[in-house]
């Protein structure tokens, strides 16, 4: 008794830690939660109906994907702020991470695993630009499962350990370009210039993936690069309506 009891314990915690941060991460795409916002843990486990023991721990997690900034031993905590600059910095970097990660895994060959694993989040983005309201902080999670699975998949271990950059990059463009859009509530024109963006995004998807498939490591490269390429665009299409 005591046995099963010692191991439904923590599964029930890591549950409860996922939720957490999920709805924290949530909160920040979706711009809820603001660039350079303090993160008050009071007032958020209030608000969650958590203790502070698994917000702390989602704190971590989100520091560790580049959404949060921890210091004085979690006593402070704030949505991370970067410059457009510093994101299109990293997006340059992703530009080769992500061209040469298309080629290896074109020239490896994908598994059933990964075929499928791609696959779904294909379909995932599909059926969330497929809905009347767009709903950025769904598609995220999607968008970002795609090309981390890239990433990890290729052979390169060292490549492999740097998938962090890719989700960083891509969790931190759309909050700061919500935040743009009036705090994150964007209008009816801002929203339509997301979904067009996101339907260019999901063909590139199906082009880079179909690419992989056939073996073509040159073509493979070429349209993920052309596919950052686009986003490092946009970026400084974004910065230049703020200035």
């Amino acid at each position: 008794m005591a046995d099963e009891l010692g191991q439904a314990s923590p599964l029930q915690r890591v549950r409860l830690v996922d939720q957490v941060t999920d709805r924290l991460r949530s909160m920040i795409v979706s711009g809820e939660l603001l660039p350079g916002h303090p993160l008050l843990q009071i007032q958020l486990s209030e608000r969650l109906g958590v203790s502070r023991t698994p917000l702390r721990e989602a704190f971590r997690i989100l520091e560790r994907d580049g959404l949060v900034r921890v210091s004085n031993g979690n006593q402070t905590v704030e949505v991370t702020e970067m410059t457009p600059t510093e994101i299109t910095e990293i997006y340059q970097i992703r530009e080769a991470l992500d061209g040469l990660a298309a080629r290896l895994l074109a020239s490896a060959g994908m598994t059933a695993e990964v075929e499928k694993s791609l696959s779904q989040s294909m379909t995932k983005m599909d059926k969330i630009l497929a809905r009347k309201r767009l709903d950025v902080a769904a598609f995220q999670p999607a968008h970002i499962d795609f090309h981390v699975g890239i990433m990890l998949a290729n052979p390169n271990r060292r490549l492999q350990e740097m998938a962090h950059i890719v989700r960083l990059s891509s969790q931190m463009f759309l909050p700061r370009y919500l935040n743009r859009t009036h705090g994150g509530a964007a209008r009816a024109d801002d929203e339509k210039y997301l979904r067009s963006l996101f339907d260019v995004a999901a063909d590139d998807h199906k082009v880079i993936f179909e690419t992989i498939m056939s073996g073509d490591a040159d073509k493979a490269e070429k349209i993920a690069k052309r596919h950052i390429r686009r986003s490092i665009e946009t970026i400084a299409r974004t910065t230049h309506l703020d200035a």
